[in-house]
């Protein structure tokens, strides 16, 4: 919500309240995920280009693989009854639900590296306010 406020009459695509709102839609937000985490990303990068601010981009590919591995994560309920009846070990099995849980930890979590240090620098460095 934050990256997205300071971003308002600059390359923001949506509103703050709309991106992270939208997020709570079922079945919609698998879609606006990518509207909402991608465009981010590139409305960031373009803020910054438009700057003249090198170093400090948000990966693009990164929020799309953030994306991925969340659409992932929340269709994985979906498809474990179909997994359980392939006859797969126990082990197999949560191998299937663990990696992809933890490795969405770990993407959301250095995205959110990177979007707080979009933020931060934003704020501090480029005189962007925020209230």
């Amino acid at each position: 919500y934050r990256c997205w406020f300071i971003l308002q009459g600059l390359t923001a695509r949506t509103t703050p309240g709309r991106a992270v709102g939208f997020l709570f839609i079922p079945f919609f937000n698998w879609y606006w995920i990518f509207r909402a985490v991608v465009g981010l990303a590139k409305d960031a990068n373009a803020f910054l280009q438009s700057r003249n601010v090198d170093g400090k981009v948000v990966s693009v590919p990164l929020s799309t693989a953030t994306g991925i591995s969340i659409v992932v994560l929340s269709l994985l309920p979906i498809g474990l009854p179909l997994i359980t009846q392939l006859g797969l070990s126990q082990e197999d099995i949560t191998l299937m639900v663990v990696i992809p849980f933890f490795g969405s930890l770990i993407l959301v979590n250095i995205l959110v590296y990177k979007l707080a240090r979009f933020f931060n620098y934003s704020v501090t460095n480029m005189g962007v306010k925020y209230e």
